[in-house]
């Protein structure tokens, strides 16, 4: 099944986190770790977007716009790097249409996303139905560094680890699917982020305190398609590394 869309004002939000505080996987994934300190890290993006005029390849209607918020972390399979959707939020009622329409799970959340044509800083906020907490951030054009906890290279190198990825996963009554899609390039704009409110990135990964954020950009547009296939049943899930 083929989805089109194209995406607006995409944030990324970036931090590493302590390989003993994510969850467990499902096979054959695993994450991808990076030492820092005497310890290994693995990173967690939060992307915030507007999804705009989304369809079906094959049928040009209906076509739906909205607002996304979706928490991924960075693994591999088998055969090359992919992310881990750990949650999905859209408005209320874009939940079911996404689930009969292109069968992806998505929580129902309030998503309150600013004008970028408008002065910065611009403010975003998420609070799911489900009361389980509420991001809230602020944000601001900066000039480009490349964060060193961990250090990815350069800032470029950052933002090709972060954002040029294809291949997805996301687990969904008992099977894990995966996702490919296909981008161009696009150019990242670095940015300032201050979190407001980070209730429910803590809920979301089950951690009591939430870390200072390694690095953010926005982009501004892409034209996205993505393919959807099922990946069989989740098999036993690994083990959580012990440290």
């Amino acid at each position: 099944m083929r989805l089109r869309s194209t995406v607006r004002h995409c944030l990324y939000l970036n931090w590493a986190l302590p390989r003993a505080a994510v969850p467990s996987l499902p096979k054959p994934l695993r994450y991808e770790t990076h030492p820092h300190d005497g310890e290994d890290y693995v990173f967690m993006s939060a992307l915030l977007f507007r999804q705009h005029r989304s369809h079906l390849e094959a049928v040009p209607v209906p076509r739906l716009s909205f607002p996304q918020l979706n928490l991924r972390l960075y693994v591999c399979d088998d055969e090359q790097p992919a992310v881990y959707f750990l949650h999905r939020f859209v408005p209320r009622w874009a939940a079911l249409p996404l689930r009969w329409v292109v069968r992806q799970r998505a929580d129902p959340a309030r998503l309150d996303y600013p004008p970028i044509r408008s002065e910065a800083p611009w403010e975003w906020r998420v609070a799911p139905g489900s009361g389980s907490g509420v991001l809230r951030c602020r944000v601001e054009p900066a000039s480009p560094s490349a964060p060193t906890t961990p250090n990815l290279g350069s800032w470029q190198s950052t933002i090709d680890y972060l954002g040029r990825r294809t291949r997805g996963y996301i687990e969904d009554e008992g099977k894990l699917r995966r996702i490919e899609t296909a981008q161009p390039t696009v150019e990242a704009v670095p940015v300032q982020a201050e979190i407001l409110e980070s209730s429910l990135l803590e809920t979301s990964i089950g951690v009591s305190s939430w870390p200072d954020l390694h690095s953010a950009f926005l982009c501004s547009e892409m034209l996205l398609r993505v393919q959807t296939a099922g990946a069989g049943p989740v098999l036993a899930r690994q083990a959580t590394a012990p440290g």
